[in-house]
């Protein structure tokens, strides 16, 4: 009985110890001076250990602290090469049409060019209005407030296709093999959270741009579907793809691929996409291969996972 309460006594002076370092008292009084011996054997093995836990808590949180700075610095300097690429493109955007101008303004000084210089000198202008107020909008994008409302996607991506038609992609329209796969049966895609305006321009320009680097006779397909509560929108066309080193950059402001240059563009549509939708909630993806084509899927949360009423059924639909 005396050594089973020595123990005892040992195992709560070993917890008073460690939890409350100055209440090693009366222990050995307790427990006789054989027992209380064992007890300082035990407490000593206890403080070596302690001491092992707090060096390897102390290492694992220098380890923690150097991977997260090292982690910042990497973001950081991610961030400082986005800018010198954002500026590079920049420049490059705005060279051809201040020389433009430059030289226009020139001629004018000399009493030359005439009206052709003029309205030259006025598509340079409004192509620089136009690349800022892109920026600009871009910029208020990310920090404005979206009035959200509940918005078909299909009926978008449809007015999306009619803007385009509308737009001066009439003459594209046609020439593409252009599919749409929105489900009707057995109910449409469930509606989704947002800003109806702007999900219809990021349509327009994922749309736009299938049409546009595709040739004519070429396949445009848009599907969509609804998967673990969220409405995916597929954009995919066999057009020139991207070459495979430069498809994380398109997102990027003002980045276009090097084998577009031929075609008009800012290089701000897909910016002003990826942040659309992730002001929505969303994710937007790519994958390209060169020469063989695109595909733009984007994918937005569903409206509290509740699916959109049936389309009404009208006279002459099969039953």
């Amino acid at each position: 009985m005396a050594a089973v309460l020595g123990c005892a006594g040992v195992a709560a002076g070993v917890w008073l110890w460690l939890s409350r370092p100055g209440a090693w008292v009366g222990v050995e009084l307790a427990t006789g001076p054989a027992v209380a011996g064992l007890g300082v054997v035990l407490v000593l093995l206890a403080t070596v250990g302690r001491t092992a836990i707090l060096r390897r808590r102390a290492a694992l949180a220098r380890e923690r602290a150097a991977a997260l700075a090292a982690a910042t610095l990497a973001a950081e300097e991610e961030a400082r090469a986005a800018r010198r690429r954002f500026l590079r493109r920049l420049d490059h955007e705005l060279k051809n049409p201040v020389t433009a101008l430059k030289a226009l303004a020139a001629q004018g000084a000399e009493g030359l060019g005439g009206y052709r210089a003029w309205a030259t000198a006025g598509i340079q202008a409004q192509r620089m209005a136009r690349l800022v107020g892109d920026l600009r909008g871009l910029a208020e994008l990310e920090v404005s407030q979206l009035d959200l409302e509940p918005v078909r996607v299909d009926e978008v991506v449809t007015e999306a296709l009619d803007d385009l038609a509308e737009a001066g992609h009439e003459a594209l329209l046609p020439q593409r093999d252009v599919r749409v796969y929105l489900p009707v049966a057995p109910w449409p895609l469930p509606e989704v959270n947002g800003d109806p305006d702007l999900l219809r321009l990021v349509f327009h320009n994922v749309i736009g741009n299938a049409l546009k680097y595709t040739a004519p006779g070429e396949r445009v397909e848009i599907t969509g579907v609804e998967d673990a509560q969220r409405v995916i929108v597929e954009v995919a066309d066999t057009g020139r793809g991207i070459p495979e080193e430069e498809a994380e950059l398109v997102f990027e402001e003002l980045a276009r691929a090097r084998n577009v240059a031929d075609l008009p563009g800012s290089g701000v549509g897909l910016a002003l996409v990826k942040v659309i939708v992730q002001r929505h909630g969303g994710e937007v993806s790519l994958r390209s291969r060169e020469g063989r084509g695109t595909s733009v899927r984007i994918s937005l949360p569903a409206r509290g996972g509740e699916r959109a009423e049936p389309a009404p059924r009208t006279t002459g639909d099969a039953r």
